[in-house]
């Protein structure tokens, strides 16, 4: 967005969410467009209010008419988890049982076609509109961009049309530079989470050997003493008989303290355990973020395959093939410096093992 901010011509940069939801009412399953309240293609209030708090929606008119329902019903509207940055999956909504408060129009949709949908029966039905403290995700799905002067223009006009497609085509310059740093940011955190999981577990194993060592050294000298209390009960037999018990007392010492010792030592066994415990959650870590890696290798190695095929054309003029030279170029890079980190990961991952 701070990219798409800086190219001429653009104004205001927003970004929002936008999603598909499925809800259950009266036995059958409504699949809405949930998206979220922005500045920039502000909806239309025609009923109600719009939400204070992130347990309200509002939503079409069709909805309720369609539906049976009413301003001030709560309806329960399901969303598939997403994952942030680090892997990890989370809520979609914080809330997603909320109260509808108010009906609205929305400048995105003004047909009645609503478009498709993976869930249900492959059609939307509805949207539904909710604020923006209500999204828990931190990835914005869509941005939208509002240009510098563009009221001077007659919408659909040439110099409209013109003028919007000068500057797609400036941010669309951009897309495989933020694509790249992108994908270096999310590698560099993987590669990261590694080293930092391998030195912690290097350092606990450490910790581990040395508190087994020392146990183990303890017991070895109550064997020492052991022994030497039994060689001086051999060498004084033949003593008096307070001698001999005097031996022996030290034989059922040195015993106890072997036996202290050992108690010691299964204690330390324990916690040991419990740091290869702690170990292979790190373990599973590192597995989740090869599992990032190896989702975009696939993306970007067909991307490339692409490149391939396309300077496989003779009819390329030098200007063109010099450019699908270049992204082939950085694709390489892209792929190797991928396949560098996942070894690194792999690496990681066989030492937990």
């Amino acid at each position: 967005m701070e990219a798409i901010k800086k190219i001429d011509g653009v104004d205001v940069v927003e970004g929002t969410f936008e999603t598909d939801g499925i809800s259950e009412i009266d036995n059958k399953e409504v699949i809405s467009k949930v998206l979220c309240i922005n500045e920039l293609n502000k909806v239309l209030l025609v009923d109600g209010n719009l939400p204070q708090n992130n347990n309200e929606c509002v939503v079409e008119e069709n909805f309720l008419l369609q539906n049976n329902k009413k301003i001030g019903d709560i309806i329960k509207v399901d969303i598939e988890n997403v994952k942030d940055d680090d892997g990890n999956e989370i809520q979609y909504l914080n809330n997603n049982e909320m109260k509808i408060v108010g009906t609205v129009k929305s400048p995105l949709y003004i047909s009645n076609e609503r478009g498709s949908s993976s869930l249900g029966d492959g059609k939307i039905d509805y949207y539904i509109y909710v604020p923006k403290e209500n999204i828990n995700s931190n990835i914005y799905t869509n941005i939208y961009v509002k240009l510098k002067d563009i009221n001077k223009y007659e919408t659909a006009s040439t110099k409209y049309e013109n003028y919007v497609s000068e500057v797609k085509d400036k941010i669309e310059e951009i897309k495989n530079e933020r694509e790249k740093a992108r994908h270096d940011e999310l590698v560099q955190k993987a590669t990261d989470k590694v080293n930092e999981a391998e030195k912690e577990f290097n350092d606990k194993k450490q910790e581990a050997d040395s508190k087994i060592n020392d146990a183990q050294k303890e017991i070895d000298d109550g064997k020492s003493k052991i022994s030497n209390s039994e060689a001086e009960i051999k060498a004084n037999e033949q003593n008096a008989s307070s001698e001999f018990t005097k031996a022996e007392q030290k034989i059922i010492s040195a015993k106890k303290e072997i036996q202290d010792n050992e108690n010691i030592l299964q204690q330390k066994e324990e916690e040991f355990n419990n740091s290869l415990t702690e170990l292979e959650k790190q373990r599973q870590e590192l597995v989740s973020n090869k599992q990032v890696i190896d989702e975009q290798l696939p993306v970007i190695e067909n991307t490339y395959n692409e490149i391939l095929k396309q300077l496989e054309n003779d009819e390329l003029n030098d200007i063109m093939k010099s450019e699908l030279e270049k992204q082939k170029k950085q694709l390489e890079e892209q792929i190797n410096n991928l396949n560098s980190n996942l070894n690194s990961i792999n690496e990681g991952i066989s030492r937990y093992r």
